[in-house]
């Protein structure tokens, strides 16, 4: 086998599903078997054939893989080379978050409760040891190779303006410009990677909705850090509230969001819980760089005051709602606080 590296590091050449090693339903079969048993990855073995990420068109007839949703590939392509290891931002946390670290095989191994044969490793671990694979050919690299840093350009959005006359003290507009600006990045993808930018889109209606659930019923809470807090007994039946309960990705780039499930009863050891949630919480808090505490209170602000002018928006499922107030929010258009 030869090496065919993917964008992302990962050794296509080396992989079992790479269509010159999955020529037979054997092969695609033991694909699937070990992807199942060391990776937890579930697919079936007539789906198991790649024509590799480098491919000008992976995606023709016939052919399942790589990942649809991937937002490495398109970033480097974006980036015009030919790995992530020839970027200025190598590596960038979303590259972190996509593909496994460099502990892969220990990981495996703990999981399984064993230790892996040197076949079973070279055949199903190896390949996608993608960081390795990238810091080896980043140390190979000249300062020349790696390309320049440049403008992630925003996307074209409906935004309001900031605006210009506000009757509140300096303090307050402070927060609510560092709220704006959070949610102007939100709304238009503005961020230095191409990679954030396609995770930005993809997830912005699922953004604005949860900030607009947190402003309009979070609880203002004060500790190490402060949080806005949502309770199930105060919130519990509201539907919007509660999509976001499910969920279990409810990530922000620069905010933090925590589900707390609270158990109750008694276990074997006399501890207080029982196998069924009795309630939840959901707690966010912003870092500094997106203002912190102030711009929380902004954040409950802002919020207040469209639905006192507007009324409240109707849950349209999923992470939609309708209504003027959620409209106007949606576009950080500010001017009902004027």
């Amino acid at each position: 086998m030869k090496d065919l590296f993917a964008k992302c590091g990962f050794n296509c050449g080396h992989c079992p599903a790479y269509a010159a090693n999955a020529k037979t339903l054997k092969d695609r079969r033991k694909c699937s078997d070990g992807w199942r048993k060391y990776l937890d990855a579930s697919l079936k073995p007539e789906r198991c054939v790649c024509l590799g990420c480098q491919a000008k068109d992976p995606w023709k007839a016939g052919n399942m893989l790589p990942d649809r949703i991937c937002y490495v590939r398109p970033c480097v392509i974006q980036m015009n080379i030919k790995t992530c290891a020839y970027c200025p931002w190598f590596p960038c946390e979303d590259l972190l978050a996509r593909i496994p670290g460099k502990d892969l095989r220990k990981v495996v191994e703990s999981r399984i409760g064993r230790p892996l044969s040197q076949e079973d490793y070279h055949t199903f671990i190896k390949p996608y040891e993608g960081i390795k694979h990238l810091h080896e050919m980043r140390a190979s690299l000249g300062k020349q190779d790696i390309v320049e840093k440049r403008e992630v350009k925003p996307l074209k959005a409906r935004i309001a303006s900031f605006p210009v006359r506000f009757g509140i003290s300096r303090p307050r507009r402070a927060a609510f410009e560092k709220l704006y600006t959070f949610m102007k990045d939100v709304i238009t993808g503005n961020t230095k990677t191409y990679a954030r930018q396609i995770i930005m889109k993809r997830r912005k209606s699922h953004m604005l909705s949860l900030l607009w659930v947190f402003g309009r019923y979070g609880r203002l809470m004060s500790g190490k850090r402060a949080e806005l807090v949502i309770d199930s007994v105060t919130h519990g039946s509201r539907p919007e509230v509660g999509y976001f309960v499910r969920k279990r990705d409810n990530q922000l780039f620069d905010v933090f969001v925590q589900s707390i499930r609270i158990m109750r009863g008694f276990g074997a050891k006399g501890e207080f819980v029982s196998r069924e949630p009795h309630g939840w919480q959901l707690k966010l808090s912003f870092d500094m760089k997106a203002g912190g505490a102030s711009t929380l209170q902004a954040l409950r602000r802002y919020a207040t005051k469209l639905v006192e002018k507007y009324g409240e928006p109707k849950y349209a499922g999923s992470s939609q709602l309708e209504g003027k107030a959620y409209s106007l929010f949606a576009k950080a258009d500010m001017n009902v606080l004027s």
